[in-house]
């Protein structure tokens, strides 16, 4: 009934050498093959005469014969910590691919249910103190609200260079503004360059008049020179939200009306036409609320969005209807519109888009509804910042 204890670890190395010959016998030699197999079944003679003495000679010669049956790999450690870390980009990339993936909301069209990125510009850094704020209060701003100071001044005397000497670059959630000098210097601004030239005083210190058409920001400016230590940009930025989607529900079940997602835009003409699409970048992901499922009929009587007849009736489109809290109601497409707001009815297979900052939004009424084949999934959450739409997403 009582088993001694170096029977039971004696047993236990038994079957452990099984399955390191199982795992391991298309890498040994046949040589070895069988040294190992006779320690082994020496060990389990001894086992059977529940001899101690051969228990223990036999177990250190088989744990021998298999520790020293591959070269010891150098450092063991680093080797170890690299499979950890191979194993984990593998999971994750897996959950990415099939589950969940994370967005950056970079607009303001589902504001003020989803952040896009802010920009605030200041002369000094607030009142009476002229200094930017301390270090602990950077670093808490930039952890728990995703606000980041910027103070960029020119770092020599210089002239612009010709041509496009504002250019922007991204890399994954970062976007930078470069101002580039004749003489090849370039001075980043960690800010979307609409931003960089619109809020936190880019365009201004440099003498530029900016304004916004289809095809993008348009600068032009009567002077190249600046000087050193003349403030390029200054004041704050705060990130856009951090969203999950889930990627797996459209498999289970039919997508819901008033439910935040995200799609892709290939094969979408009214954006692919748009002279501000860049075919070398492909298509994008959009975010915005479903407010009409395949058979809805729908139309817009600002400031309320009618389907089927009936004031929308989900939680997020009376919010927007309510014109409180930010909200401001839905409005008729100002750009010629792809499909017919009044009375419209919904093919198959395509479900009507737009933006909870219906004002300022480029969505479904200008652009068409969208096809089935391009939806992602539901948005799920914000996961980051940490401050205001932290958590489920409405």
């Amino acid at each position: 009934m009582f088993r001694p204890k170096y029977l039971k670890n004696a047993k236990l190395l038994h079957k452990g050498v099984i399955k390191f010959l199982r795992y391991k016998s298309d890498l040994l030699k046949l040589e070895q093959l069988g040294r190992i197999e006779k320690a082994n079944m020496s060990l389990l003679e001894a086992i059977q005469n529940r001899d101690r003495p051969a228990c223990e000679v036999a177990a250190q010669a088989v744990t021998g014969l298999c520790e020293t049956s591959f070269p010891t790999p150098r450092h063991p450690a680093l080797r170890e910590n690299i499979e950890v870390l191979f194993v984990a980009v593998v999971i994750a990339l897996g959950i990415r691919t099939y589950f969940l993936q994370p967005f950056s909301i970079p607009t303001g069209s589902m504001q003020p249910t989803l952040n896009g990125i802010v920009a605030t510009g200041i002369d000094t850094w607030g009142g009476e103190n002229p200094d930017k704020p301390g270090v602990l209060k950077r670093i808490f701003d930039v952890a728990f609200a995703g606000r980041s100071y910027i103070d960029v001044t020119a770092p020599k005397d210089g002239l612009l260079r010709q041509g496009d000497p504002i250019t922007s670059s991204k890399f994954l959630f970062f976007d930078s503004t470069f101002v580039h000098l004749e003489d090849g210097t370039k001075i980043k601004i960690p800010a979307p360059k609409k931003q960089a030239v619109e809020d936190l005083g880019l365009g201004k210190s440099l003498g530029f008049l900016a304004r916004q058409t289809a095809g993008g920001l348009v600068l032009s400016s009567p002077s190249r020179e600046i000087q050193k230590g003349q403030v390029l940009a200054r004041g704050w930025i705060t990130t856009g939200d951090k969203v999950l989607v889930n990627k797996f529900s459209y498999h289970f079940r039919r997508p819901e009306r008033d439910e935040v997602f995200v799609f892709n835009t290939e094969g979408i003409r009214g954006i692919e036409q748009r002279s501000d699409f860049d075919p070398r970048f492909g298509s994008q992901h959009y975010i915005k609320r479903l407010t009409a499922v395949p058979g809805d009929s729908f139309r817009i009587e600002p400031p309320n969005l009618i389907i089927n007849d009936k004031m929308a009736e989900g939680r997020g489109s009376l919010k927007v209807m309510s014109e409180k809290d930010g909200y401001r109601g839905y409005h008729l497409s100002l750009e010629p519109t792809s499909v017919k707001l009044n009375d419209g009815v919904l093919p198959d297979k395509k479900y009507m888009a737009m933006g909870d900052n219906s004002g300022h939004s480029f969505d479904s009424r200008g652009w068409g509804p969208v096809p089935e084949k391009n939806l992602v999934g539901p948005a799920l959450l914000v996961y980051w910042p940490f401050a205001h739409h932290f958590g489920p997403i409405r």
